[in-house]
């Protein structure tokens, strides 16, 4: 239940469409600045069709890529840990060590010299640099390893065994640079392990091809690089009861862009206000001019399930619109004043109290797009509205929101 309490018949309805800054907000929930809001969609993996064009080319459905790309980031805390990426680029042993942090000083190449103080492994070496990790991101390390380890079983061999070769990837669960007790106390190393072993690393990796499909497939983004997504609101507002009517709306677009791990979206954009309307005194309109605000989402995390639904975590974090109003009254001898529209939120929060647990909206399905490629026109992965109403003071309030997800494409950061 709404109450108002003080508001008179004609003015109580208005106060409730002050809220405008919020109407866009169908993820707000009170006044919190930061809510959550939990899309479920059934987006399953109907079509692999490829389409003709420019931009690269995945034949992953939107959830199998999301999976891909966090099965693969799931390897990144042993790919950063300096067990690796000392030998891919942290660490030039042909420079001063000022310059490349190898602390037994320069060397000369070849890598034979190596083994004098890497004596533990026959073969010590340091890979090209276009197997490099060091100063490059999550994603282009996924790209690189597609693009040099052949095929999907090839990369989760060379993890599991290092294809029956020199055993870097076992040397360096060991934490010892390969050096004996002597090289370890004379160059002052401390044996550090990377985290988890080389068998979890090997799941991992399985898990990684697996959720391609059990192959490298597409370009090199395909599996590796968090898809563009656009998140479209539009809300609309109405007010009726003791003889008047108020309506408005609101929409917003925004463009999410991944952080630096891929699996995090941000982004901000301007509110773009629709027709608003109230109902005026006998002889008279109204003339309603919203203006201004924002609508920032602060995290929006995609997830999928072992059922293929795609659950999407959303965040945001609003700003308040302004604008003004006045009555036109042209048979009256004076002009009313023009006012300001002041954002109210108490009432939209109040409306949607009964629905939350926490602070989160959970919506039970999603409806969503089937195949989806990453040629062509954007392509929706999936649509939801949802409807709240409210009663108060011999008024009913009615507001619908309708949430969409855009795939826009693949662009490696």
């Amino acid at each position: 239940m709404i109450t108002a309490r003080g508001v008179t018949s004609l003015v109580g309805p208005f106060l409730f469409v002050l809220a405008l800054g919020a109407i866009a907000v169908a993820a707000r929930g009170q006044s919190a600045p930061d809510q959550r809001t939990v899309l479920a969609s059934s987006v399953l993996a109907r079509s692999r069709h490829l389409e003709a064009g420019s931009a690269p080319s995945c034949p992953l459905s939107l959830p199998e890529q999301v999976k891909s790309v966090k099965a693969f980031a799931e390897m990144m805390p042993v790919f950063r840990h300096p067990r690796c990426t000392n030998c891919h680029g942290g660490v030039n042993p042909y420079v001063e060590p000022e310059i490349g942090n190898h602390r037994a000083g320069a060397m000369e190449p070849p890598d034979e010299g190596c083994q004098d103080c890497h004596d533990q492994l026959p073969g010590w070496t340091v890979p090209g640099a276009a197997m490099f990790f060091a100063g490059r991101s999550d994603e282009a390390i996924c790209m690189q390893v597609k693009e040099f380890a052949g095929t999907g079983p090839d990369f989760v061999e060379h993890i599991r065994h290092d294809h029956d070769g020199i055993q870097f990837i076992k040397t360096g669960f060991k934490g010892d640079h390969a050096l004996d007790n002597q090289s370890l106390a004379d160059h002052d190393v401390v044996i550090e392990k990377p985290p988890g072993t080389q068998g979890q690393l090997t799941e991992m990796a399985r898990n990684w091809v697996k959720a391609m499909g059990g192959e490298f497939v597409g370009s090199p983004e395909c599996g590796c690089v968090k898809p563009r997504i656009d998140l479209k609101m539009t809300s609309k507002w109405t007010s009726t009861g003791n003889g008047s009517k108020i309506s408005a709306g609101v929409s917003v677009t925004v463009p999410l862009k991944p952080d630096t791990s891929g699996l995090v979206f941000k982004g901000t954009a301007p509110l773009k206000h629709g027709v608003n309307s109230m109902t005026a005194p006998p002889g008279c309109r109204s003339d309603m001019k919203p203006s201004g605000g924002e609508l920032e989402v602060t995290e929006a995390r995609f997830d999928i399930g072992a059922d293929q639904r795609m659950t999407i975590s959303l965040a945001v974090a609003p700003t308040m619109s302004g604008g003004t109003w006045q009555w036109i009254c042209p048979s009256l001898p004076y002009r009313w004043p023009i006012m300001p529209i002041i954002s109210w939120t108490g009432l939209w929060g109040a409306l949607h109290q009964g629905e939350l647990i926490g602070h989160d909206y959970h919506f039970d399905e999603f409806e969503a797009a089937s195949g989806l490629s990453l040629a062509g026109e954007p392509k929706l992965v999936g649509r939801k509205e949802v409807t709240r109403t409210g009663t108060g003071e011999g008024e009913t309030f009615t507001e619908k929101t309708l949430f969409e997800f855009w795939w826009v494409g693949l662009k490696a950061k």
